[in-house]
């Protein structure tokens, strides 16, 4: 249980009072992970709590759950509602180092913190089966004037991850994930990363821009993974990314089998007002396969708002699939948020269906920039 907010390592963390700071809770589960299977949070002063970490913490090699919303229990001001920002920050100080590593045989559960300025918030290089909900990845409070508190990364997932969940259908498992250079990034043979629920690129209530600096959301040769979700909640609001750094709100390369479904890409919360990604909502390129972006009822996604175009299909592979969404709307459908671009662009592709044969199947695609649908290149098998 951790007690103290400085950044000692000298304590033994036995129980005893004023005994255990973070670096020592985190030593013992390196050393001992038998013996820790949870860090909590007692630290006896009101109010936010910084645990500044001026060299690298220990990397989890065993099962841990890192909990940050209890810290309520000894301090009333810190809610764990979904209104409430965590009370408890680690701040890397801007020294290169990362922050939470979860390595061979982790399996890690994080909740409840607020981190920044680390190079990688949360990188996980080995393990699997590892849950990240209820932070606030690169802003101290949710605000937008927290844009100096940034990481490089908000979440890394390293290469042939076996399983990772961030956010989810609950309000309190709701990420923000905002103001770093890149929000989420996965890797080479990544398998079954499912992203849902968050604020990717926006303050804590989604109204404002507070944008990541590359994409929002980046996968690169992933596997049968899934961007939000068809039940209510499990949307991302990913808007605002991008700038200057030239990117997308989401962006798969060379990906196999992921779905895209029920988000809000480049508005904000509400889905009633612009807060776009500055090239696309949603970019597939690199010989990707088996995208689906949408589906039939709640699984259509709103991408509209955005800078440039609301999808771009650009060298993907065979079976990419937009189907059920609104583009350029507004989430009721009733009002135009352009993109400034196209609604939807396809170059360069062997294959890809725009709707479907069934009425469920078909976009509202209006209002934008410039066409509907823009198809240019060498194609074919391309179904409208």
């Amino acid at each position: 249980m951790v007690d103290r907010a400085d950044d000692s390592l000298t304590t033994a963390c036995t129980g005893a009072a004023n005994d255990c700071t973070f670096r020592g809770a985190m030593n013992r589960a390196y050393t001992n992970p038998a013996s820790v299977a949870r860090i909590e949070f007692r630290i006896p002063l009101a109010g936010t709590q910084i645990i500044t970490t001026l060299t690298p913490l220990d990397v989890i090699g065993g099962p841990l759950e890192i909990d940050g919303t209890t810290q309520a229990e000894v301090d009333a001001s810190c809610t764990v509602d979904e209104d409430g920002q965590p009370c408890i920050v680690l701040d890397g100080a801007g020294q290169g180092n990362h922050g939470i590593i979860g390595g061979t045989g982790s399996e890690l559960t994080i909740r409840g913190l607020s981190i920044i300025r680390f190079e990688r918030a949360i990188w996980f290089p080995a393990g699997g089966n590892h849950v990240v909900v209820g932070n606030y990845l690169g802003t101290l409070d949710g605000s937008n004037f927290s844009l100096a508190n940034g990481n490089e990364t908000g979440v890394y997932v390293d290469t042939g991850i076996p399983g990772v969940r961030i956010g989810g259908p609950s309000a309190l498992e709701r990420n923000v994930i905002s103001a770093n250079d890149y929000g989420i990034v996965t890797n080479e043979g990544d398998l079954n990363i499912v992203v849902q629920g968050n604020y990717i690129g926006t303050t804590a209530d989604g109204n404002t821009a507070l944008g990541n600096r590359g994409a929002g959301v980046t996968f690169y040769k992933t596997t049968e993974s899934l961007i939000g979700g068809d039940v209510a909640g499990e949307g991302n609001v990913t808007s605002a990314n991008g700038f200057p750094l030239d990117s997308a709100g989401i962006l798969i390369l060379n990906s196999t089998d992921i779905d895209v479904q029920g988000n809000l890409i480049g508005t904000n919360a509400a889905g009633t007002a612009a807060l776009g990604n500055k090239t696309a909502g949603v970019v597939v390129a690199a010989g990707s396969i088996r995208t689906s972006i949408g589906g039939s009822g709640s699984a259509g996604n709103v991408i509209s708002g955005n800078a440039s175009n609301g999808v771009r299909l650009d060298s993907a592979g065979d079976d990419s699939f937009v189907r059920g969404n609104r583009i350029g709307t507004n989430v009721a459908g009733n009002a135009a948020i352009p993109n400034m671009g196209s609604g939807v662009v396809i170059l360069n592709i062997p294959g890809a269906d725009i709707g479907g044969h069934l009425p469920e199947n078909g976009n509202l695609i209006s209002g934008n920039g410039s066409d509907g649908i823009e198809i240019g290149g060498s194609n074919q098998g391309i179904f409208i």
